[in-house]
């Protein structure tokens, strides 16, 4: 019969004069030469329900159709403080991030200062620049004593050679700035965990690189959890939630709102505290919920109200416990809901399912306690919110046939929890064991280094050298023959010995 023009003229004699003298409901409009004496405002317009047109709302402002007065969306943002932890790096061993670190020249000028490598090569530099000047000073018979004694001071820094070369001991100083970087960037990188509690290092290219390695698993509720852990999970079930609804560009009487609770279908009058906010464009409603943390709120308006959106919030209060080891995190949860240039649907079903998640930082010192933070994560499962789509099949005028409007919201908890694990990739003792390592690992390199060094360029400029003193007639000293000797004698046994070994 609604499809029956008849019935509709005969609606419009019967009730034009009754609906004409009533005034609008806020988003509405009166029109005279239409069978319904009240019609909604168009998307982008807005009414208290008094007027006979809609005035334009802002350009900027949230105005879909139905509106009751501009609204700005800078407040309305959608809300998730989800404690999550990172990936892992892409290394998890020590070592590997050490010896990456200390030949790191990086691209930023800042790396280059802090970086090893550009030490270590500034020190060989003045290195080449010594040896260059002892070299030059072999030509004057007369600087001979003093380039004895300078030779003689850097054989006692040689632990390279063991002091057995002079040489060897320009080349330790080279070494010895990559040892001490390698000291203080072990130091830096224990420091540099937690994650919560750590701050970037002013020694380390990589100002993200944190002593933490992340692992996540899912667990079932049902696991059976030793009496530390089970301490977290008791301050999770005992937190306290509220749940706060906003009906937004709208405007409807508080005492034409009623609100069923209960778990499922089965719904009855609500034994939580509730509070309702009457504003001039939207209206609050402040619910607390049951410890349970299972429950099902029906919100009823009776009456015909379009609603611009929804804005709902989930809060909770955190707490710890006295020895610090335990925290439970304040829950800030909030969506906003919209559908775009349409009013929210006289039936729409909301659930908001909450999940555990536990962050678990393992102690730097083994035996230690470990810490726990325990947050709620809450995923918002919405139907269709709109029912534009049922007016573009039957008709525009079902929209004015609702005579209430019912939003259902459930809260339900996964069946399952997260838990997060950090725990440091290395400890202080592990750290300088490794450290050692790469020391004894870069000594060995500077003597491989070296040995190749005296065993191809030393011949090869005593070879230039007995050419240009020739020329010159110029022969060396008895004492240099003796040394060129004593030299050629340990360029040969350390040849034999390379020889020697397996």
């Amino acid at each position: 019969w609604f499809d029956n023009p008849w019935v509709w003229i005969g609606l419009k004699d019967r009730r034009h004069k009754e609906q004409y003298a009533t005034p609008c409901w806020p988003g509405m409009f009166k029109n005279e030469d239409h069978f319904l004496s009240c019609r909604i405002c168009p998307s982008q317009t807005k009414s208290d329900g008094n007027a006979t047109s809609c005035t334009s709302c802002h350009s900027s402002s949230f105005c879909p159709i139905g509106s009751v007065a501009d609204i700005n969306l800078t407040d309305m943002i959608d809300i998730c403080n989800e404690l999550s932890y990172p990936q892992s790096p892409d290394s998890t061993q020590f070592e590997d991030i050490l010896l990456t670190n200390m030949f790191l020249l990086g691209s930023s000028s800042r790396c280059i200062v802090i970086s090893p490598l550009f030490w270590a090569l500034i020190v060989l530099s003045i290195v080449l620049i010594i040896l260059f000047v002892i070299g030059i000073l072999k030509f004057f018979p007369q600087s001979h004593r003093h380039r004895t004694m300078i030779k003689e001071i850097f054989r006692q820094t040689d632990f390279i050679g063991e002091g057995e070369f002079w040489i060897g001991g320009l080349m330790s100083f080279s070494l010895l700035v990559l040892l001490i970087f390698a000291f203080l960037f072990t130091n830096e990188f224990h420091r540099l965990y937690p994650i919560e509690e750590s701050n970037e290092s002013r020694i380390i290219c990589d100002k993200t690189l944190r002593n933490s390695k992340f692992d996540s698993r899912l667990k079932l509720l049902t696991t059976i959890h030793s009496t530390e852990d089970q301490v977290m999970f008791d301050m999770l079930n005992s937190q306290s939630f509220t749940l706060i609804v906003s009906f937004v560009n709208t405007n409807f009487d508080c005492s034409l709102l009623s609100i069923l609770e209960g778990t499922g279908e089965n719904l009855h009058e609500p034994i939580s505290p509730m509070e309702c906010t009457q504003m001039n464009t939207s209206q609050i409603i402040h619910t607390s919920i049951p410890l349970s943390h299972q429950v099902t709120f029906q919100y009823t308006i009776e009456h015909f109200a379009p609603i611009g959106g929804l804005y709902i919030c989930l809060v909770a209060t955190g707490n710890r416990t006295d020895d610090g080891m335990n925290t439970l995190r304040d829950l800030n949860f909030c969506k906003w809901i919209e559908d775009e240039h349409h009013t929210i649907g006289s039936a729409p079903e909301i659930t908001l399912l909450i999940t555990k998640v536990i962050n678990r930082t393992e102690n730097l010192v083994h035996g230690e306690p470990t810490k726990s933070v325990g947050i709620w994560q809450v995923t918002y499962i919405g139907s269709e919110l709109s029912d534009q789509k049922l007016y573009e099949r039957r008709g525009e005028y079902h929209r004015y046939l609702s005579v209430d409007t019912v939003l259902k919201i459930a809260l339900d908890e996964n069946h399952f929890y997260v838990e997060n694990v950090q725990e440091p990739i290395t400890r202080k003792g592990e750290a300088n064991f490794h450290t050692i390592l790469f020391m004894s690992l870069s000594l060995e390199m500077f003597c491989l280094t070296f040995l190749v060094f005296k065993l191809i360029f030393v011949p090869l400029f005593r070879f230039l050298e007995r050419k240009i003193l020739s020329r010159t007639r110029i022969k060396p000293s008895t004492d240099e023959n003796n040394e060129v000797e004593l030299e050629v004698q340990e360029i040969a046994s350390t040849r034999n010995s390379i020889v020697a070994k397996p």
